[in-house]
């Protein structure tokens, strides 16, 4: 690679963006890297990269310019349970991406299944409230969010004075 006039290092796609590298560099780590903290939900568990990205960079580089990578963006696996490659990857939001984890507690509703925090703002209701009714009060999908959550009254003699 040969730099620019402003500095910044020209490849045969253009530029070299630093974020870019660094989310392919992480990807690697995350897979190989045994003493990486997060290798035991990803290399831990069998994902890999596929052969086309794993040892070329500029493989990578080409696709992640051609399919929306911005800075401010985040690599996402669409499946989870399925390995980094051209198939199962996107650009994604943080919010995105945080909607896409494995631990998110997904719900179906009106035929479409997304994050229960997603349907909590979609609909306009409390999170903890709408949680607390699937998993501690056994209530159904529909119930959990179709029901309004009550408003609670907050009385001036009930407040701890030392919280004042």
């Amino acid at each position: 690679m040969m730099k620019g006039k402003d500095g910044k290092f020209i490849s045969s796609v253009g530029y070299y963006h630093k974020d870019l590298n660094e989310v392919w560099q992480s990807m690697k780590k995350r897979c190989y890297s045994k003493t990486a903290i997060n290798y035991e939900r990803y290399g831990g568990r069998g994902i890999e990269i596929c052969s086309e990205w794993k040892d070329n960079v500029m493989n990578f580089y080409k696709w992640a310019l051609n399919n929306g990578w911005k800075e401010g963006l985040q690599l996402d696996r669409i499946d989870n349970n399925k390995c980094y490659s051209p198939e199962n990857c996107r650009f994604v939001t943080p919010k995105e991406n945080a909607n896409n984890r494995r631990s998110n507690f997904n719900v179906s509703y009106k035929g479409k299944t997304q994050s229960l925090k997603l349907w909590a703002e979609e609909l306009n209701i409390s999170y903890p409230a709408v949680h607390k009714r699937i998993t501690r009060l056994g209530w159904n999908i529909i119930d959990a969010l179709e029901t309004p959550v009550r408003k609670h009254k907050i009385y001036k003699n009930s407040l701890r004075k030392d919280l004042i």
